[in-house]
């Protein structure tokens, strides 16, 4: 997945939230991480029967 990258600066940032006692901060991250690899996940999920489709495909 070429999106992975956002869950490694989510987690960069729950990290630095739980080292400066920022505990609500750091839980609606957590919170966060799980949204965006569900929506990572459902993302990757719609493009992969669209690999390999050419627009004329996708208009049909």
């Amino acid at each position: 997945m070429r999106h992975d990258w956002i869950l490694e600066v989510l987690a960069d940032l729950r990290s630095y939230a739980v080292e400066n006692d920022l505990p609500q901060l750091a839980a609606e991250l957590d919170e966060l991480t799980l949204l965006a690899a569900v929506e990572l996940s459902n993302l990757a999920a719609v493009r992969a029967p669209m690999q390999g489709k050419g627009r004329q495909d996708l208009a049909q």
